[in-house]
């Protein structure tokens, strides 16, 4: 299994590459679409990073706020039913998150 974040765009071409792989891929990325609009993203990414293994699995995060102690984020695909989960950082910045 591999987690990736395919958000940064080398780690992207480098997992695009795996399709003939048998393992299966974690996509994660940081993106700052709409809600409703995640789970769209979300079989989007599924699909772009499939390998031999199977479609990948999507965690999206999207920040909601920040502060200058904490960072929220909501996290899109370890819901099964397609859910968010909140999740509040102590820590702050995009960077941490």
């Amino acid at each position: 299994m591999l987690v990736a974040n395919v958000a940064d765009d080398g780690v992207a071409a480098l997992v695009a590459g795996l399709a003939d792989w048998s393992g299966r891929v974690v996509a994660t990325a940081l993106v700052d679409d709409p809600a409703q609009d995640l789970p769209k993203v979300a079989r989007g990414i599924s699909e772009q990073y499939a390998t031999a293994g199977g479609p990948a699995t999507a965690l999206l995060g999207r920040i909601t706020a920040t502060t200058p102690s904490a960072t929220q984020l909501e996290i899109h695909g370890l819901d099964p039913h397609g859910g968010t989960v909140p999740t509040r950082l102590a820590l702050a910045g995009r960077h941490n998150a």
